[in-house]
């Protein structure tokens, strides 16, 4: 069974949304996860300026809803946003998924 994932990324005046599926629901959880984890590095590479906030969905569930925080300099934290993203699959693989 195909499984939909869905990573809407939102900032001060944008919405950009990607959307796929996956063989089942595990891997879309992944897949979407992955994305973020891609996102938030782009968003660091270019040094983007506002704090963007990420809404991750599979299979019509939402899996998390991340707002980047700001560093002590004040810009936004996208290092600390990534993290949460690996501590999130972390817990994935050391607990069974819920359903």
């Amino acid at each position: 069974m195909t499984v939909a994932w869905s990573l809407t990324m939102t900032t001060a005046g944008r919405v950009d949304t990607i959307i796929d599926t996956a063989e089942e629901h595990d891997a879309a959880v992944t897949a979407v996860l992955a994305a973020a984890l891609d996102a938030m590095h782009a968003a660091q590479t270019t040094q983007l300026p506002h704090s963007p906030r990420y809404e991750l969905r599979a299979d019509g569930g939402l899996v998390a809803l991340i707002q980047t925080g700001t560093d002590d300099a004040g810009s936004p934290d996208h290092a600390e946003a990534a993290a949460l993203i690996q501590r999130i699959e972390v817990a994935r693989s050391v607990s069974a998924s819920p359903r």
